[in-house]
């Protein structure tokens, strides 16, 4: 069997460094949008009680006038459980199409 000349030998090895950079970008970004979704209900409250430090701060005239934002509050709390319970259970179900083992933070050092 004949080898391949070297310059097809070259562009294989371009091809497959290509696909394996491609490879190492998708788990990294896949990683972020895992890291995003795990992370949900803490920043989610942290902004519910960002709107209630808010609310507190107002003075009682305005709070009179939105008197039903505790309630709201409330609300946004069961929603976040509830989405939270949705995301969970979506990411337990969820099989990676690639393999997410590899330590590749920094794509493996390839440089596109």
């Amino acid at each position: 069997m004949m080898k391949p000349p070297p310059q097809e030998q070259e562009e294989d090895e371009e091809r497959r460094r290509q696909r394996k950079l491609e490879e190492a970008l998708e788990v990294k970004s896949l990683r972020r949008i895992i890291s995003a979704y795990l992370n949900y209900p803490d920043a989610v409250e942290e902004d519910v009680i960002r709107y209630e430090r808010s609310f507190r701060k107002l003075p009682p005239s305005h709070k009179a006038l939105l008197s039903h934002y505790p309630l709201k509050f409330q609300s946004l709390r069961r929603c976040i459980s509830i989405n939270s319970y949705f995301i969970f259970n979506m990411l337990q179900a969820f099989e990676p199409p690639l393999d997410m083992s590899q330590d590749i933070d920094d794509c493996g050092g390839i440089a596109p």
